[in-house]
């Protein structure tokens, strides 16, 4: 039916965002960047404002090209939202996750036997700065005031940004930073194993 109506009425930015924010519900990943790029058109052609909207657009769009496997269209879209929407912190959870999926692929590549173990003196820039952002964004999204309407993500602020700090700072050698962090995550989700179990191997327990 959404498909439909944006046919009807191409110009109402407001039905575009539900028929992306449809399609991710539903994980159609490529139908959703088939059509994203037509959300933002049809925003800049009618000066509609929807920024809010629009960065959470951008946000699903991130995770449907990493689901796609389009990395550098990922990395696209999660800068776009920051752009959008550089105020609330679900932009930079975007950000800051983006780069933590570029950062973990990185290190497997570079943990692969045929190259031989990882010393800290060989890890490559590009690893290092996926690290960096991914750290800076979430402190960046941390520091924005919590807001209150219907794409607010509770979980952001109350775990995920702090898992996503504490991962990027540990990985970038600030052992105290990530021990900090990672108590607030599991603070915000006590019953989540793999933040307990994250928090122990920053302690080096």
């Amino acid at each position: 039916m959404l498909v439909a109506a944006v046919k009807e009425r191409p110009e109402d930015v407001r039905l575009w965002v539900y028929l992306i924010r449809e399609l991710y519900m539903y994980a159609q990943w490529k139908m959703l960047l088939e059509n994203v790029e037509k959300l933002f058109e049809a925003s800049d052609k009618y000066n509609r404002g929807w920024n809010v909207e629009l960065a959470a657009a951008c946000r699903w769009a991130a995770e449907a090209a990493h689901n796609e496997g389009k990395d550098e269209d990922a990395q696209k879209y999660a800068y776009i939202g920051t752009q959008y929407c550089n105020d609330e912190i679900e932009p930079w959870f975007a950000l800051s996750m983006e780069r933590y999926w570029t950062a973990t692929k990185l290190l497997e590549e570079y943990k692969k036997p045929d190259l031989g173990p990882l010393r800290k003196q060989e890890i490559p820039k590009e690893l290092t700065d996926a690290w960096k952002i991914c750290y800076s964004a979430a402190l960046k999204g941390l520091e924005c005031e919590i807001k209150s309407h219907y794409l607010v993500i509770p979980a952001v602020r109350n775990y995920y940004m702090y898992d996503l700090a504490a991962l990027s700072a540990f990985h970038l050698g600030k052992k105290d930073k990530a021990i900090h962090y990672g108590e607030l995550a599991v603070k915000g989700n006590p019953d989540d194993e793999r933040i307990a179990n994250n928090l122990k191997w920053y302690r080096g327990e």
